[in-house]
């Protein structure tokens, strides 16, 4: 209320109020000049006193929104969901709320004056004095997990985030000085760190139990190649011998397939760029071993699932070997480019040879044989289209594939 507003409720209660007293009657004119005066006083005396009681009635008002106001900050910052402390420095708790108190089972007096590290195990009370150093120098964007030891011995383990205090928020020492202060959030995160222990613990065994069942897969493999290896020289039917060495191939395209998911990051997805040069390269050291045939490749990187990897490397495999087989064997200047490059909708693998094939130039739409059956059935697995073309210079043999299987995080081949 302004003076003014103090001045006329004043007067307007005084006037309410009436005359402070009888007159004095009197004849001459020095009495009715002293009885006007004292009215006078009187009434200006009457007014100021008015005045008095509406300043207390508004103080009073005003000290009651305020211990209204304080108590609801009060109840606010002692029964906040998360602990609050303050903090001066070698970390003495000038002041907390009930919540922190209660995470080290106790009340905000005894904590009072105490430092923080006479609450933390032993085990972690050199650990957590270090870096409360770093903390209070500069606590921006750090945070400090503590394990707090309470007094009926329960273990907590409290992260402590904390921005420095500010004027009035600091903590007073003397007269026109102040002692620097921590202001700290305390969460208690003991059953989220057990959690995450857990999760942790889960992976760890699912990794072990992972690389454990690959490397009884890879046994399995080498077992099943050295055995067809063996009936492939034993046998004397060529034919034979060649659908063995056909059947080994294919079981080694699947074999890099398991070495890539090893060496990749989550052991789900490989790079099926890495994976078709180190299955290219397997392929010609057992069809190939004295480099008399040129291989040029040049593979884009894209991220594919096991079962689509698995796929494309035996269409390769296929379309390989049987341009080794019609086109390069047995020559000198034999060349294979394989190129996978990506377009707008599609991801295109090609294979070029540079010989000619006799039996697909004499009957171009045969598609006879387990090999090519092969290649059409995992082509139409993946939603793909499969196109060969020969001309005078070679044969070229085109998969194109929906970018979906490369793009998708979990992309998996249509059953």
């Amino acid at each position: 209320m302004s003076t003014d507003d103090l001045r006329r409720a004043a007067e307007e209660r005084a006037g309410q109020v009436g005359p402070g007293g009888p007159a004095v009657p009197g004849d001459d004119v020095a009495d009715a000049d002293r009885l006007i005066d004292r009215d006078a006083l009187i009434h200006e005396l009457r007014v100021h006193q008015i005045e008095l009681e509406l300043q207390n009635e508004e103080l009073r008002r005003t000290q009651g929104v305020l211990e209204e106001a304080r108590a609801e900050y009060a109840e606010l910052y002692d029964d906040a969901p998360v602990g609050y402390l303050s903090l001066t420095e070698g970390a003495v708790i000038a002041r907390c709320n009930r919540t922190f108190a209660a995470m080290l089972g106790c009340e905000p007096d005894r904590l009072t004056g105490r430092r923080l590290a006479d609450w933390i195990a032993p085990v972690a009370r050199d650990a957590f004095l270090r870096r409360f150093g770093a903390l209070f120098r500069d606590p921006t964007g750090k945070s400090v997990d503590v394990l707090c030891r309470s007094e009926d011995g329960t273990e907590r383990i409290l992260q402590l985030g904390a921005r420095r205090a500010h004027g009035r928020a600091q903590i007073r020492v003397r007269a026109g000085q102040a002692r620097h202060t921590l202001l700290v959030a305390a969460t208690d995160v003991t059953e989220r760190r057990k959690s995450e222990a857990n999760v942790r613990e889960l992976l760890e065994q699912k990794e072990l139990l992972l690389r454990e069942l690959r490397h009884r897969t890879s046994n399995n493999y080498q077992v099943v190649l050295a055995v067809l290896a063996l009936e492939a020289d034993a046998a004397d039917d060529e034919r034979v011998t060649g659908a063995l060495r056909r059947v080994e191939s294919r079981i080694r395209s699947m074999v890099v397939v398991q070495e890539s998911l090893a060496d990749a990051q989550h052991g789900i997805r490989t790079d099926v760029g890495a994976y078709l040069e180190l299955l290219l390269g397997r392929i010609f050291a057992a069809l190939d071993p004295d480099g008399r045939v040129t291989v040029s490749t040049r593979t884009a990187t894209g991220e594919v699932d096991a079962r689509v990897a698995s796929a494309l490397g035996l269409i390769v495999n296929e379309l390989v070997a049987n341009a080794w087989k019609h086109a390069l064997s047995g020559r000198d200047n034999g060349r294979l480019d394989v190129l996978l490059e990506r377009t707008d909708d599609a991801w295109v693998v090609s294979i070029t040879d540079n010989g000619r094939d006799p039996s697909v130039i004499r009957n171009p739409a045969s598609t006879s044989g387990l090999g090519q059956a092969l290649v059409n059935s995992l082509t139409d697995q993946l939603g793909g289209t499969f196109e060969r073309r020969t001309t005078d210079e070679g044969t070229r043999c085109t998969v194109r594939l929906p970018a979906r299987l490369f793009d998708a995080p979990r992309a998996t081949m249509p059953r």
